[in-house]
């Protein structure tokens, strides 16, 4: 299911651009600001224009981007979209299946 986070709360927001990532309408701008959740220190981040949020713990964000937080985005949408494409080959059969592709169908390529 979705997830939704009120991104208005954080003081700094960056933005990062994505060129030449494989199955998603270039370039990507991703939105992302650091915050607590869960008592944990988080990364929070979307692909601007759409509602969904991921989320990661800053300390494995760390660890996995080893201060390229470009190729944590692209990694992980790449993953994203391999699972959107299962979803949509599968009939969408879930209602929240429906709304990720909905909420991307603007950012995404089949």
């Amino acid at each position: 299911m979705p997830h939704y986070f009120d991104f208005s709360v954080f003081d700094n927001l960056n933005e990062i651009e994505i060129h030449n990532l494989a199955g998603w309408i270039n370039p990507i701008t991703i939105e992302y600001a650091y915050g607590d959740h869960a008592v944990k220190s988080t990364l929070f981040w979307r692909v601007k224009g759409t509602a969904h949020t991921f989320t990661i713990p800053v300390r494995q964000f760390n660890k996995i981007s080893e201060g390229n937080p470009e190729e944590h985005f692209r990694e992980a949408l790449l993953v994203f979209h391999k699972d959107l494409k299962d979803w949509y080959m599968e009939g969408l059969p879930e209602k929240w299946m429906r709304e990720y592709i909905y909420m991307f169908k603007n950012y995404i390529t089949f």
